[in-house]
């Protein structure tokens, strides 16, 4: 359910760092952790696994859906 493959995770991993980087105005040197915690934005990992939930969240709570008993 809503896989992702590591590349193209990798890839979102990056354009978020620089558009962290662009909006704080940091240098490279920072640390991606620094600014995950200064605008309070989860990982794009964290966000991939809170999305698999809630949609996994979504197939089980509703009985007619294709994939509830799969």
């Amino acid at each position: 359910l809503l896989t992702v493959s590591r590349t193209s995770m990798d890839k979102l991993d990056k354009s978020q760092n620089e558009m962290m980087r662009f909006i704080l105005g940091c240098t490279p040197e920072t640390s991606c952790e620094a600014m995950h915690y200064v605008l309070v934005w989860p990982t794009i990992n964290i966000t991939h696994i809170v999305t698999q939930v809630k949609a996994y969240l979504r197939v089980s709570e509703d009985t007619n859906h294709a994939l509830h008993n799969a």
